[in-house]
């Protein structure tokens, strides 16, 4: 079984006698060993197998000698970089010229010293080591997307890669002598004459923005100017240049790329907090109905009982007394205005079924104006309609009315000194759309938040913060939104967005 880490050798003798003795030997200094006794067999077992050098006989035969077989290897894009050593018992110098010529790497002559030849072999093996490794560095500067180019000792360009030939095509076209200097702008020509005299000192110099000239775009360039020498002696200098350009452009793209990741974290934030605040109020709003449906059963009763008292004290009282009519007026208007709240924490908390329908919004707005337009013009309050011709809603219509009618009071509430009511309805996105706007004295920015939480009110005197409260829930049991938009001493708008009614949800039943 061959060993795949030691090199490998094809000895090419046409003696019998001669190749065993050459393959035991070679095989006890650590080589594997083949061995082919004609040219043609030669050339397909090489190219077979993976040689590292071929030991080859000058007198093969009379048909081809070591000379044309030596020619056909190295014609062989496959075979041509096998190392040759010729060995033949001729002795005339034109004979190991015309093997050299061919491309042989050595010559050996019969009869030789065994140790003679293992030392030439390593030789050639160790030099073949070196030749590979010469041609991947070359391979590696030539493909390097650097550009990198090889300077003498006086600042002159020797050798460039393709990098530097297809960025730099006045290279190609000029004196391949050129000055390094000649490369940049001149405003950089102090700056890197100086950089190359301490690198011809034996300095590793690293500088940055050097701006070719003459080239299609202006490039920035950083450098990297490394001394190259022999033993202690400097013979050149070695020059990167890396395009600055291309980096900046890369992390302005980077920087481009963070903000536009920014801005979608912040909006999918923002969106996440939208839905937790909406959560919220309705894990409040579910709270507040059980407790609002629980405190309104319990006073209904004690209600009913005053209700009743009232009647008989009615009954058996003197009414022609002004004072003790006036009280028991008294008495019943708030028994009523108990009995509203009431109803009204009952509407908040209920979940009794209410059919949905198709709805003329418009025509439900002109309803409640129709109601309230008397109070209005009396607090000085314009109307504006700006009505489209629109789809109809899909809501429960007592719903809607409930909605508007508080909403529109809330305006009306909001502009004591009087002001503009703008009604607006519209179409989004396959809903119907709600614009109530005031010019009134605006909310607070602190304020806008808490407007929809139960008992929460800003009218001092007369509000019991249930109102919109009861606005939210019944947009919700539709299906519906509400956003709002204020200023202080600016004025309030109301959206309100509900579903547009389509054939195929009619009839339907909502939770309400």
């Amino acid at each position: 079984m061959q060993t795949p880490d030691k090199p490998r050798i094809l000895v090419v003798e046409d003696n019998r006698d001669q190749a065993f003795v050459i393959r035991y030997f070679l095989k006890n200094k650590g080589y594997q060993v083949d061995w082919c006794s004609t040219p043609q067999s030669s050339l397909k077992n090489a190219q077979s197998n993976p040689y590292d050098l071929v030991l080859l006989d000058i007198m093969l035969n009379a048909e081809e000698d070591g000379f044309s077989l030596c020619r056909k290897f190295k014609q062989n894009r496959q075979l041509r970089d096998i190392p040759i050593i010729m060995v033949t018992a001729r002795t005339a110098p034109r004979d190991r010229i015309s093997g050299l010529d061919l491309g042989a790497d050595d010559y050996v002559t019969k009869p030789f010293n065994r140790e003679e030849l293992a030392s030439r072999i390593k030789a050639v093996l160790k030099r073949k080591i070196y030749q590979d490794l010469t041609h991947r560095y070359h391979e590696l500067i030539e493909n390097n997307d650097d550009l990198v180019l090889f300077l003498n000792t006086s600042g002159q360009i020797e050798h460039t890669n393709k990098r530097a030939e297809s960025t730099l095509p006045h290279l190609v076209a000029t004196d391949p002598q050129l000055d390094f200097v000649e490369l940049f702008e001149e405003k950089n020509a102090d700056e890197i004459s100086s950089a190359l005299y301490r690198a011809l000192d034996g300095e590793d110099i690293t500088a940055q923005k050097w701006k070719l000239s003459d080239t299609e775009e202006k490039v920035t360039v950083n450098a990297q100017l490394i001394p190259l020498r022999h033993g202690n002696r400097i013979i050149g200098i070695g020059c990167i240049l890396r395009d600055a350009s291309r980096e900046e452009k890369m992390f302005r793209q980077l920087e481009q790329n963070t903000g536009e990741l920014r801005r979608k974290i912040e909006t999918t934030s923002a969106a996440l907090s939208d839905v937790q605040q909406k959560l919220v109020m309705s894990e409040k709003m579910a709270a507040m109905g059980q407790l609002g449906a629980g405190i309104a059963h319990e006073f209904r009763n004690p209600l009913n009982t005053i209700n009743a008292s009232l009647y008989i004290l009615r009954k058996k009282s003197d009414l022609t007394d002004p004072l003790i009519k006036r009280h028991l007026d008294l008495i019943e208007e708030e028994v009523d205005r108990s009995k509203r709240l009431i109803e009204n924490l009952l509407d908040f908390a209920k979940k009794s079924k209410a059919r949905r329908s198709k709805v003329d919004v418009n025509r439900i707005l002109d309803q409640i104006l129709t109601l309230l337009e008397k109070d209005l013009k009396l607090f000085s309050i314009k109307i504006v309609k700006e009505y489209n011709n629109i789809k109809p809603a899909y809501i429960n219509q007592d719903d809607l009315k409930q909605i508007l009618l508080n909403l529109i009071l809330n305006a009306k509430d909001a502009m004591p000194d009087g002001g503009t009511l703008t009604l607006r309805t519209g179409i989004e996105d396959n809903k119907v759309v709600v614009f109530i706007s005031d010019s009134g004295r605006g909310i607070p920015e602190p304020d806008v938040d808490k407007i929809f939480e139960p008992f929460y009110t800003r009218k001092e005197e007369k509000g019991v913060g249930i109102g919109l409260s009861l606005v939210h829930s019944a947009i919700e049991r539709n299906s519906g939104s509400i956003d709002v938009r204020s200023q202080v001493n600016k004025g309030t708008t109301f959206t309100l967005h509900f579903p547009a009614f389509r054939e195929d949800n009619d009839n339907d039943f909502i939770q309400t």
